[in-house]
């Protein structure tokens, strides 16, 4: 059963009055543009009449005197007749132009108030039967008038070749006369039409409007008794609601209360407050906020005392209310940590008048978020641990290679530099993860320029001056990402110092590093221009182009090969990061 209080019931009654009114004004509106449409038709038939008589009356003149000028004077008269037509034509076309509408019926000497109701009324014309049937005569009268004009025309074309004798003028008089007579005829039947479209008009408006009251009177009616009915009971009924809510508060396990802060103290203050805090909810009413702030935590206290002094404040509408967590003393001296969320209550006015709150014991939570922090920091130290461990490892695998070294020949001493190449650009990341925050992700525009640095330290000791260049946008990958990326830069920078550079003195190789649309493009080249021409990436077997090959893929990404214009060789490697 719907509840309507008082206030609910006036405003419905209120409405139902506003919606009435509303129709009235409308029916009354719609009703008057109808009788000023009709009006202004009929004056508009007065003025085509008119215009119509003043045309017929120049073409006997030129008939019988073959003066030009009453010519001239019946097409001028027919301007007005060709407004009317342009106007009903433009407001019943598929495609309505209603300006060339208003611009016909302005033609056609209507005055310029009535403009709007007649084109207004063209678009329903068809719901009024007696307009529609005024309409049809129009139309019949334009046809008259285009029989006219071919009159004219042919009275002209006589006097123009002069072969108009007395019989011939007869015979266009008889003619002229039989279209004017028509003409009348039509004109009385337009006007017989029009009135009866008028009072069927009135009579419309005259029921609708006696409808309309009487669904008010009954839904005014049937409102009153409902308003009636409800009323008894709304009472009961809030009632019961202030009982339920009032039970719901106090038993809830979170401290419920509202502090008013233009008395400065609280309004209610829920049971739970013995349960979470250890004070009686009438304590805190009597002694107020301030009692609450002297027993938070020192730390804590300046903060929310700040909090305090700003909902009392003037600058309460500038101030953003949010949650806060601070720790409060029990009478037994024991702290508990609580969440106070809090929501601003405004007058009817729209001024802030007081603050209700939700304060929660989360003590449990803070110990369970304090021990989940103590185990991600030993995990952290732990995996820290891990990465340096893995980087030493792997110095000692590269030591124990050079150590290697001393016992081989220069070819099997190359092979095993590049081994330690490889090895020292994955002991780089483990480096680079060892020295991070977060110990997942690397800066892999970092990481490529330091193991360029190192691989171009190796080569410059034998003279040459390879000048690098970078351009490289600071992306983070972790390190399944990582390591591929790097082994794949290990192998094509050694590549471009070994074979592109093995007999040049000076250089460049440039290093690119970008992202489009979530791809990752890396990009190394030289100007040596040594790639040769039948070189394909599938077609090259080498142990360095084949790792390229296995790591691009293990990347998902592709590999691109090119020698530009000015003799730079690419090597480009495309993945999704």
């Amino acid at each position: 059963m719907i509840n309507i209080t008082p206030n609910r019931g006036l405003a419905l009654l209120l409405v139902v009055l506003i919606v009435f009114s509303l129709i009235m004004v409308f029916v009354s509106y719609q009703g008057q543009r109808v009788t000023n449409g009709v009006r202004a038709y009929i004056y508009g038939e007065g003025q085509w009449t008119k215009a119509q008589k003043q045309a017929t009356n120049a073409l006997y003149k030129y008939l019988y005197t073959g003066n030009p000028d009453y010519y001239d004077l019946f097409h001028e008269s027919l301007t007005v007749i060709d407004g009317d037509q342009i106007g009903r034509e433009a407001a019943l076309s598929d495609n309505r132009d209603f300006e060339l509408a208003r611009q016909g019926f302005l033609q056609g000497k209507n005055h310029p108030e009535d403009v709007d109701d007649m084109i207004w009324i063209l678009k329903y014309y068809h719901l009024m039967p007696d307009f529609q049937a005024a309409v049809d005569i129009w139309v019949q009268g334009e046809s008259r008038i285009e029989d006219k004009r071919v009159l004219a025309e042919r009275i002209f074309e006589r006097h123009t070749t002069d072969t108009l004798d007395q019989e011939l003028i007869d015979r266009f008089s008889e003619e002229l006369m039989a279209l004017d007579l028509d003409l009348t005829r039509l004109e009385v039947e337009f006007s017989d039409s029009m009135s009866r479209a008028a009072r069927q008009a009135e009579t419309l408006v005259f029921w609708v409007t006696v409808l309309t009251s009487t669904i008010l009177i009954f839904a005014v009616g049937f409102m009153a008794f409902i308003y009636i009915q409800k009323t008894r009971s709304s009472n009961r009924e809030i009632k019961r609601s202030e009982f339920r809510l009032r039970n719901v508060l106090e038993n809830s396990v979170d401290l419920i209360y509202q502090h008013n802060l233009r008395e400065g103290g609280y309004d209610f203050v829920s049971s739970s407050s013995y349960e979470i805090l250890g004070i009686e909810p009438e304590t805190l009413k009597e002694a107020g906020p301030e009692y609450l702030i002297n027993r938070i935590h020192p730390d804590d206290r300046v903060r929310m005392n700040k909090e305090l002094q700003r909902l009392e404040g003037r600058d309460i509408d500038e101030f953003t209310i949010g949650d806060s967590e601070f720790r409060v003393q029990k009478p037994n001296g024991e702290y508990v940590w609580v969440q106070n969320r809090r929501t601003l209550i405004r007058d009817s006015s729209g001024e802030i008048a007081a603050v209700v709150g939700n304060v929660r014991d989360i003590t449990p939570l803070k110990e369970q978020v304090g021990q989940i922090n103590q185990s991600l920091m030993e995990k952290k130290l732990l995996l820290s641990e891990i990465h340096h461990r893995v980087k030493n490892n792997l110095a000692v695998i590269s030591s124990l290679i050079e150590a290697q070294k001393m016992e081989m020949d220069e070819l099997q001493t190359d092979h095993l530099n590049e081994l330690q190449g490889r090895i020292k650009s994955i002991a780089l990341i483990h480096d680079k993860l060892y020295k991070t925050e977060n110990l997942s992700e690397v800066e892999l525009s970092q990481y490529m320029q330091e193991l360029t640095e190192i691989i171009a330290n190796t080569y410059r000791s034998d003279g040459r001056k390879i000048e690098l260049e970078y351009d490289l946008e600071p992306i983070k990958s972790n390190i399944v990402k990582a390591v591929p990326v790097g082994m794949i830069c290990n192998e094509l920078i050694n590549n471009a110092f070994k074979h592109a550079f093995d007999e040049a003195q000076n250089g460049c190789l440039r290093l690119k590093l970008g992202v489009n649309n979530e791809t990752v493009e890396l990009i190394i080249e030289d100007d040596a221009g040594k790639l040769p021409q039948n070189f394909t990436v599938d077609g090259h077997d080498s142990l360095g182009m084949t790792l390229v090959k296995t790591l691009t893929s293990q990347l998902e990404g592709e590999l691109y090969t090119s020698v530009e214009k000015g003799e730079f060789t690419r090597f480009n490697v495309r993945f999704k990061l």
